[in-house]
């Protein structure tokens, strides 16, 4: 059986409707907008200190639907989707670096990820 690699162009209108926007509170260079089933990070700043594209630097697609997330570190956000599962992503300055690691819950439903991440 061959691995299919979803993309953001797989994914319809629905997927790709928006549903949070958060800033990465230590720089305040880094944002990152929650769809349905998609999450793209954006750095106002690139390797150089210039400014950045207006193009994501990172993309995740998921398989089932997410409902929250927030940063919990410089580089690193965690994702709960509508079955109590969280998703913890690091690398997310770009796609060559980014990692997905998936967290199983025992909990039915998982409304609002709040982080208690402070910048030093």
């Amino acid at each position: 059986m061959e691995e299919i690699t979803l993309t953001k162009y797989h994914l319809n209108g629905f997927d790709r409707k928006p549903i949070d926007v958060k800033w990465e509170r230590a720089s305040g260079q880094l944002y990152a907008i929650l769809y349905n089933r998609m999450l793209e990070v954006y750095n106002l700043t690139d390797e150089t200190g210039e400014q950045g594209q207006e193009e994501a630097c990172s993309t995740c697609v998921f398989e089932v639907l997410v409902q929250s997330f927030d940063f919990v570190g410089r580089s690193e956000i965690v994702v709960a989707d509508v079955e109590g599962n969280l998703c913890l992503i690091s690398g997310i300055l770009s796609d060559e670096t980014l990692t997905m690691k998936l967290i199983k819950t025992k909990f039915p439903r998982i409304r609002q990820v709040k982080s208690s991440f402070q910048p030093q």
